[in-house]
């Protein structure tokens, strides 16, 4: 991988958005169209685990933690439009709230 990869770039801003250095949020989270479908993140240092949880369908999906980041989890959704969509924090105590994802 060249440093002018996409991914690299992706990368580097990645980790920009967790350590609170990234100039645009908006740009990386919340959902986003790729070419799997559609890229959901969020910022949630304080879940130790987020699942999306579809309103049409009810379909849970369990976010990823991304590595050497502090709460910044992603799932990718197949289909080509942005779903309705909640998300599901499980804390570090056990307390699981469904929340709007306000991007």
């Amino acid at each position: 991988m060249t440093p002018s990869s996409p991914d690299v770039v992706l990368d580097s801003s990645l980790a920009a958005l967790a350590a609170g250095r990234h100039r645009d949020p908006f740009a990386l989270l919340g959902p986003h169209l790729v070419d799997a479908g559609v890229v959901i993140r969020a910022l949630r240092p304080d879940a130790a685990t987020i699942d999306v949880r579809l309103v049409a369908t009810g379909t849970v999906l369990p976010m990823r933690r991304l590595p050497s980041t502090d709460g910044l989890f992603e799932v990718v959704v197949p289909g080509a439009d942005i779903p309705d969509y909640r998300l599901r924090l499980t804390f570090y105590g056990g307390h699981v709230l469904d929340v709007d994802d306000p991007y």
